[in-house]
């Protein structure tokens, strides 16, 4: 199986085992006689699933700082024929390895100094904590934004299609082409669409790499753009409804005049 992108290095496992005197940061069993890097029982205290490899500032996932060392079932101490489960399987995974961790900061009392509670884990806990919080709202405001410049995307291509349909029916058919040009204005160029799909583009790009504030920016300039041609374009296309009255109405004067012309004719 391949590295993840924020597993730790060998080099980070050293600082943190040291950081912990050597004890599993849930239970404080002593874990001197487990190999570092023979036995992959580093823990991230926030998963790494929720971080983006192409964002720098998720770095901190594979730091030491989201890192506590847990004992396995290998190591901990049983009665003979007693299985008992270590705290890398029971706090670390609990059966959810797929989505995560379920240990919160809090859980891992031992995780500096070799001491329970000690000052620098409660220091350490408030930190980590408020870091890993932080990332969770970005993630849920991420989403958000995401779904928002979907349904923009999705509105841009309707109305832009419609469009092109309209304008296609205006300039290739001959009614069309009469019943625009007699009674209602020229019609926008298809081409008043292209900064607003610039733009949502844009913001899909930046969302999907995690850059919040750079796609919010986008998607707001590719709402006010695709609102400016939407306007323009709903002006038009409310006048070619009332071309095509206007079209029947002076076909239908015609007609009637055609007809009195022939009475004339004939009398």
């Amino acid at each position: 199986m391949g590295k993840r992108p924020y597993d730790f290095s060998e080099e980070t496992l050293r600082a943190v085992f040291a950081r912990q005197r050597g004890l599993c940061a849930s239970c404080g069993e002593d874990l001197n006689d487990q190999s570092i890097s023979d036995n992959p029982n580093a823990h991230h205290v926030y998963e790494n699933q929720i971080g983006d490899p192409n964002n720098p500032d998720h770095d901190w996932l594979r730091s030491p700082d989201n890192c506590v060392y847990l004992c396995s079932d290998l190591y901990k101490t049983a009665k003979p024929g007693e299985k008992l489960e270590g705290c890398h399987h029971h706090v670390g995974h609990n059966d959810n390895s797929s989505t995560g961790a379920a240990g919160s900061a809090e859980h891992f009392l031992f995780s500096h100094d070799g001491i329970e509670n000690s000052p620098n884990h409660q220091a350490w806990a408030k930190s980590i904590t408020e870091r890993g919080e932080n990332l969770y709202n970005i993630r849920g405001a991420l989403s958000q934004m995401r779904l928002l410049q979907a349904t923009l995307k999705n509105s841009i291509d309707l109305y832009s299609s419609e469009h092109k349909a309209q304008l296609d029916l205006v300039t290739q058919s001959f009614a069309g082409f009469w019943t625009n040009n007699l009674f209602n204005s020229k019609p926008p160029e298809i081409g008043i669409w292209l900064n607003s799909y610039s733009y949502i583009l844009r913001s899909g790009t930046e969302l999907s790499h995690g850059n919040l504030k750079q796609g919010a920016i986008a998607y707001f300039r590719a709402r006010h753009h695709y609102l400016k041609a939407l306007g323009a374009y709903s002006k038009w296309k409310d006048g070619i409804e009332g071309a095509g009255t206007k079209m029947q109405w002076a076909i239908g004067v015609s007609a009637v005049t055609v007809v009195a012309s022939f009475v004339v004719l004939v009398r």
